[in-house]
């Protein structure tokens, strides 16, 4: 980290925290930490490094999410057929359903067919595009991703869009849940009038963000926010600013 931060001429706190967040986001979905007997830790984490503009805080969280990208991309490329054609089973099994429930309707032969298909309709299991970073995402669809990605999510944002999300800029409301219950792993039961409510067992989310400290500052002065506890889930580094004192030619960071 101390060569991206030389090449980039930042706070080494700067790509330290964001690093060990990005590594959270690789982990999370495949290891637990286990402290002692009888306490278990997921390895989710929310970080936010704290910069003013000018500060290249965008530069620094794209080097360390590509390696996320990259892996998201091939798994998406990579299982793009099995999800086609996972689409074509379900499309098909709704048509059979349908006429045999029409023929069932009408009083010919087929109520047997119908039920039969219904319950493997009931059974069939939906497999989604791979995902495993979001950006700009609303509560809701954060919870609709996680849902579809086994629990698992990786937010990850330079703007602090994803901030003004959390306090309702598409919503009258403040909707903290999604990202309470994920920090710690806490089941969540989401039902939706009119729309598919859905079930994660074990929700599974790392924040990995950079803020501007005015930004920063209306979430953790916000008495809901603070209330439910949200800003203390967050790790922080406050970085010391480097203009003035940037080198002109800095080495790169070996690739």
């Amino acid at each position: 980290m101390e060569a991206l931060a030389t090449e980039l001429q930042v706070d080494p706190a700067m790509p330290g925290l964001l690093s060990v967040c990005c590594l959270a986001a690789a982990c999370q979905p495949w290891a637990i930490l286990r402290v002692r007997e009888g306490w278990k830790e997921q390895l989710s984490l929310y970080g936010v490094a704290v910069a003013p503009p000018g500060e290249r805080k965008s530069p620094c969280l794209s080097a360390l999410e590509w390696p996320l990208l990259h892996y998201e991309g091939e798994r998406m490329r990579r299982e793009a057929g099995e999800v086609k054609a996972n689409q074509s089973a379900r499309k098909i099994l709704e048509g059979q359903l349908s006429k045999a429930e029409q023929a069932a309707a009408s009083g010919k032969a087929g109520t047997e067919q119908a039920m039969s298909l219904a319950r493997e309709l009931a059974d069939f299991e939906d497999i989604y595009p791979f995902r495993m970073v979001l950006d700009d995402a609303t509560p809701e669809k954060l919870t609709d991703e996680m849902a579809r990605q086994r629990g698992c999510m990786a937010v990850v944002s330079s703007e602090a869009g994803t901030f003004d999300t959390m306090m309702g800029r598409y919503s009258d409301k403040v909707n903290l849940d999604i990202y309470l219950k994920s920090y710690t792993g806490d089941p969540v039961r989401v039902d939706r009038v009119g729309r598919a409510g859905c079930q994660i067992d074990n929700p599974r989310l790392s924040l990995i963000l950079t803020a501007q400290p005015d930004a920063l500052a209306d979430v953790v002065q916000n008495k809901q926010a603070r209330g439910r506890g949200l800003p203390a889930r967050f790790l922080y580094v406050v970085c010391q600013s480097k203009l003035g004192f940037r080198e002109p030619s800095p080495p790169p960071a070996p690739a």
